[in-house]
């Protein structure tokens, strides 16, 4: 297990090893890492290891220790937390005349952090956000250990066995991801419709400049990256409140090249409660609703979002499906596409030409 702070960091990792429901502090922390705000790691006191050493701590992020060097990898970067600066310039430093290219998270640290050194968007339903939501584990038995009383126990460990974000991602083509929590707080603040559009319009509003300035763009600026957003069950009508607030940032932009952001797709799966007039499509975004409608097995609650979306230009039916659970729509991720647009220059906005609302 691991305990993350707000930033991502991994500060403690450890194991209830005698499977008693409670962590011995003595025998079951495996490892305690506290940094200092740039992500160098703090030492002399609280660093003992109980086990195999892990190698993410940082914002998550792989250590690099090969050669001395203390690095992390960021993916697009790597990041010297001695220092507090990348190695190699921000690919969107356009966006920050005023920062060094080579600044970590704007120099603000303990408000921020880069995610990857560099757009599908997943906006998940109950159960909490984060890339987890997404992923299936299985736990599988990998040996025996020893408790106190000399009693052997078994050791587990969670394995991937399905990943419905990296699919999609490997589906578009784009491996730029972010992920939004669609039912923020506890269930009495988001289960109406209305609230949880609301939350998706407020957040989609306090997001879109950082996102719309994650986008790739060509030499000239010109922004060349398209934003999807993929929805599970209550992310469905909080996606709609997201992509309405994100629609109307670049249409009420000054700057040209926002302007010419788009949004290519919307994906639902399974929203809960698309019937109603907060969960219509926009009707310049293409949108594909996904539904599994088989109703004879409760339990899996395949019956609980069977409601077609107003305006949505593809539905489709799993008829056989009785499941809400998302990995049980990676089959239907190759029917995923990615809506055609036409730029207007009167009226200074991409029109959908494959929408049916167009």
């Amino acid at each position: 297990f691991q305990y993350k702070d707000h930033l991502g960091n991994i500060r403690l990792s450890y194991q209830d090893a005698d499977l008693n429901g409670s962590i011995d502090p003595t025998t079951e922390i495996i490892e305690e890492k506290n940094y200092y705000p740039f992500g160098l790691l703090q030492k002399g006191y609280n660093n003992v290891v109980n086990g195999t050493a892990h190698p993410y701590g940082y914002n998550g992020k792989e250590e690099q220790e090969e050669l001395g060097l203390d690095w992390h990898d960021y993916g697009a970067r790597m990041y010297d937390a001695a220092l507090g600066r990348w190695h190699s310039t921000d690919n969107k430093a356009e966006f920050y005349f005023a920062n060094s290219p080579y600044v970590y998270a704007l120099n603000t640290p303990i408000q921020a952090m880069d995610p990857d050194g560099n757009l599908v968007i997943f906006i998940n339903g109950l159960g909490g956000g984060g890339q987890n939501y997404w992923r299936t584990y299985d736990k599988v038995r990998i040996g025996v250990t020893l408790n106190r009383m000399g009693n052997e126990v078994p050791v587990y460990r969670n394995e991937l066995r399905s990943a419905f974000d990296l699919n999609v991602s490997d589906h578009l083509g784009d491996h730029n991801r972010m992920y939004i929590d669609g039912s923020p707080g506890s269930i009495l603040n988001n289960f109406t419709s209305g609230q949880r559009f609301s939350q998706g319009y407020d957040e989609g509003l306090a997001q879109a400049a950082s996102i719309i300035g994650s986008l790739a763009r060509d030499p000239q600026g010109n922004i060349t990256e398209t934003i999807k957003i993929i929805t599970h069950s209550m992310g469905g009508v909080y996606g709609k409140g997201f992509v309405s607030a994100l629609k109307y940032y670049i249409k009420t932009s000054k700057d040209p090249q926002v302007r010419k952001a788009l949004i290519t797709l919307v994906g639902d799966f399974d929203p809960f409660q698309a019937g109603g007039k907060l969960g219509e499509a926009d009707g310049n975004t293409y949108t594909q609703q996904f539904i599994n409608s088989g109703w004879w097995d409760i339990f899996n609650a395949g019956w609980l979002a069977n409601e077609e979306e107003e305006g949505a230009d593809e539905v489709i039916r799993n008829e056989n499906k009785t499941s809400h659970f998302v990995d049980t729509f990676i089959g239907n991720i190759d029917q995923l596409q990615e809506g055609t647009y036409e730029w207007n220059d009167d009226k200074q906005e991409w029109i959908c030409t494959s929408c049916k609302n167009d």
